[in-house]
């Protein structure tokens, strides 16, 4: 997922599984999954640019230093990269090994936190996000479709989300810690 963010700057602190979220093939409880996903910013894709990114895939653009938890290391590799604990859809059986891709996949959700700072006076989280762009595959070449966000001044917590806007959900979460922190802070 690439989006542009203006009025602060986004510090990756972690990504979790969602409530309910299970991973494929995994052998033992998961819970941190921050070692498998990365987040960078100032990104070229062809002619846009982004200002961040978040990715199970390395995509030529995330690497290791770029992970949530760079002490931790689900796949035993130390590199981002495939299919590796990336989101299936609710609708994906097991059973099937996803078409023969029998990997440690995510069904559910991932919860990313961030650090905000630089914030500017005028920030406004339903005005900040734009540019969004969902990647599928494990190549920017392969798929993608752009996206836009409708946020209310403060997202609703708790609520369960059409399967067609789980990615937009995930970011909203981590926007929305990072709004709580910000609130929190200035108190």
């Amino acid at each position: 997922m690439f989006f542009n963010l203006s009025g602060a700057t986004l510090s990756p602190l972690a990504a979790s599984l969602g409530a309910g979220s299970q991973v494929y093939g995994a052998t033992s409880p998961v819970g941190n999954v921050g070692g498998e996903w990365a987040s960078a910013s100032n990104l070229a894709i062809g002619s846009n640019t982004y200002n961040y990114g978040v990715s199970a895939a390395g995509l030529g653009l995330f690497g290791p230093k770029n992970r949530f938890d760079t002490s931790s290391n689900l796949s035993g590799t130390e590199n981002v990269g495939g299919l590796d604990f990336g989101i299936v859809t609710a609708g994906d059986n097991p059973n099937t090994g996803n078409g023969g891709l029998n990997r440690d996949l995510i069904k559910g959700s991932v919860l990313f936190t961030f650090g905000l700072t630089n914030v500017a006076s005028n920030f406004d989280l339903t005005k900040a996000i734009s540019n969004l762009r969902f990647q599928y595959g494990t190549a920017t070449s392969e798929p993608s479709f752009a996206g836009s966000l409708a946020l209310s001044p403060t997202p609703p917590k708790g609520k369960r989300v059409p399967e067609p806007s789980m990615i937009a959900a995930l970011l909203l979460t981590g926007v929305a810690t990072l709004r709580t922190r910000k609130q929190q802070s200035t108190q």
